[in-house]
């Protein structure tokens, strides 16, 4: 791993304490329902340096492509339905 992504690692770790105060950092490297669960907690506080922190850490870890795609899958609308004729009687 680079001396980059420790930084960013031990970054959050440190300023999510009061957030999430117990984050293993094992875990969070290797699991991702576990990475997902924590960064979920703290993106939804909203401390603007936390997010960033968080968002460059899922870039490293290579999750930052899985979280964007499942959020726009889940915004994506509906298609709507086709009628079953596109033309009238003369059409």
């Amino acid at each position: 791993m680079e001396e980059e992504m420790f930084k960013t690692l031990t970054s959050f770790i440190v300023r999510s304490r009061k957030i999430y105060p117990n984050i293993n950092s094992e875990r969070l490297l290797s699991d991702v329902s576990y990475s997902a669960e924590v960064f979920a907690v703290i993106d939804a506080q909203g401390d603007e340096e936390l997010v960033m922190c968080a968002l460059k850490l899922r870039g490293y870890l290579g999750r930052l492509n899985a979280a964007t795609v499942a959020e726009k899958e889940e915004t994506k609308p509906a298609a709507p339905e086709k009628s079953k004729y596109t033309f009238g009687a003369r059409g």
